[in-house]
């Protein structure tokens, strides 16, 4: 979920709430389709608090921050 992380980064909203949040933990929901939304926990800490997101396979680029959602393509 590398491509995830890129995505976050590169996301205006997520670099706005903490830049120096790092991905500490990253694990995949083998019993979900890959293309739906929870697939893959991706979860960063921050500096007192921990951010939580759910990855996925996306026909394009997608972040939620609200919804803690980011869908990435594959290349």
């Amino acid at each position: 979920m590398e491509a995830a992380d890129t995505l976050l980064r590169a996301d205006v909203q997520c670099t706005a709430a903490d830049p120096t949040a790092q991905l500490a933990r990253v694990e995949s929901n083998r019993g979900v389709n890959e293309h739906r939304q929870g697939r893959y926990y991706l979860r960063y800490q921050q500096a007192k608090e921990i951010a939580e997101f759910w990855g996925y396979v996306a026909k394009t680029p997608t972040v939620d921050f609200k919804k803690g959602i980011v869908g990435v393509p594959l290349p």
